[in-house]
């Protein structure tokens, strides 16, 4: 059973697939994740706030600044973009400015977002179990 996803309002845009994190300067408010320093919300979904082949479609944002977006949140299962490897069962840590994830690593404190379900490489989808807030150290 899926847990209810909370539903925050896009600080800026949210690209599909990728990590938020709270907006600090707007309360139930969510930016996309360009570090793994921070605690992580959540994931943004699959879904695309525009329909794909329309002309001026974008089909890698999933919301724009001040638009609702339903984010995956922690227990329920994400589909991910991956930024580099990812083995099942390893912690999910964002990699670059994208909120791509990838395996969290020992070399250095970071905030998790989850745990994967399956393994892959760059630029795969593939799902993750959100669990944002594991400090990997």
């Amino acid at each position: 059973m899926q847990i209810p996803s909370p539903s925050f309002r896009a600080g800026g845009n949210l690209t599909i697939m990728s990590a938020v994190v709270v907006d600090p300067s707007n309360d139930n408010q969510v930016i996309q994740a360009t570090a793994n320093t921070v605690p992580m919300v959540g994931i943004v979904g699959e879904a695309m706030y525009q329909p794909p082949g329309l002309t001026g479609s974008d089909n890698v944002l999933a919301a724009t600044s001040g638009m609702n977006v339903n984010i995956v949140g922690m227990g329920n299962v994400a589909l991910v973009q991956l930024a580099t490897t990812a083995t099942r069962g390893s912690r999910a840590a964002v990699y670059n400015a994208s909120g791509w994830v990838g395996n969290a690593t020992a070399t250095g404190a970071a905030e998790c977002v989850g745990v994967f379900l399956e393994s892959g490489v760059v630029g795969n989808q593939i799902k993750m179990l959100v669990q944002p807030m594991q400090k990997y150290t």
